[in-house]
């Protein structure tokens, strides 16, 4: 599969100047550097397991209640990965330790929100 990606002019300069010092085409650069700094995503399997992991939140429900009221909590294949007292710290304790897995982090409180959680991915320039 083929993408294209507009960059701004002096980005793609910049780009352009780099490639050609290497000898190589900008796409091969591109790809070089994606391949270099981006890490994969590890497949989780069912397209609907982050529904599974939500679920499996809301069955630990009274567990939760009692052993990490109030702090965060991630669930991944169903099962309770880390906790920690917020949710950027332990989105990336769970990285550390798992990799990039798509898993369900949520706060432990009785008023467990019943909002819509819709899963994204995001590119981050390492």
């Amino acid at each position: 599969m083929q993408s294209t990606v507009q960059l701004p002019s002096d980005m793609y300069t910049a780009v352009w100047q780099q490639a050609k010092a290497q000898r190589i085409s900008v796409d091969a650069l591109v790809t070089q550097w994606i391949a270099k700094h981006l890490q994969p995503i590890k497949a989780v399997g069912k397209v609907d397991s982050f529904e599974q992991e939500i679920a499996a939140f809301e069955q630990m429900m009274p567990m939760l209640l009692q052993q990490y009221p109030d702090k965060y909590v991630a669930i991944y294949q169903r099962q309770l990965i880390a906790s920690g007292d917020e949710k950027l710290p332990l989105l990336h304790q769970v990285r550390k330790e798992h990799g990039y897995v798509r898993c369900y982090i949520e706060k432990v409180t009785p008023e467990y929100p019943q909002t819509a959680r819709v899963p994204s991915m995001r590119i981050v320039n390492a």
